[in-house]
């Protein structure tokens, strides 16, 4: 399974969220009402779905050396291109992420194990490339990409 483009380059998105997802069908909702009373003033909301629909990302040229942190709207990426810095390793990690869930009268809070991958350089920085639940196709990435820029990928996924 490759992850890389034929150019290679990896575009990697922030998943849309739930909630998100919920509060377009609303406002879609919402907007619908007003259209069919009569009036054009549900299309305010045309804006923030707008808003909601964008997605944060990262894409990574491998053949150019560069990367650029974007915004998407419906396959339209907005970003200024970085030259990728001199990689030291690549890292993968565990993490837990934290979904909130909430009735009218409590709270919890439901963790869930995802595996992230980084590109260290200057010793201590880095950039989050990808993120996966699945703990297989992160080290995929992570070697490929490993394999490209001729640098490590370090394990750190075991518990001390």
């Amino acid at each position: 399974m490759s992850f890389l483009s034929n150019n290679m380059t990896l575009k990697h998105f922030e998943p849309y969220s739930k909630i998100k997802l919920f509060l377009i069908l609303v406002l879609l909702l919402i907007i619908a009402f007003f259209y069919f009373q009569g009036t054009s003033a549900g299309f305010v909301f045309v804006i923030f779905i707008v808003i909601l629909l964008l997605r944060e990302g990262l894409e990574i040229d491998l053949k150019k050396e560069r990367y650029r942190k974007i915004l998407s709207f419906f396959g339209i990426n907005i970003g200024i291109w970085k030259p990728l810095p001199k990689t030291e390793y690549i890292s993968v990690f565990k993490t837990i992420k934290n979904s909130r869930i909430r009735s009218r009268s409590a709270e919890t809070t439901h963790g869930f194990i995802v595996y992230k991958v980084n590109l260290f350089y200057s010793q201590n920085k880095h950039l989050e490339i990808y993120i996966s639940e699945d703990k297989s196709e992160v080290f995929k990435l992570a070697k490929q990409i490993a394999s490209i820029l001729n640098v490590e990928v370090f394990d750190a996924t075991k518990n001390k």
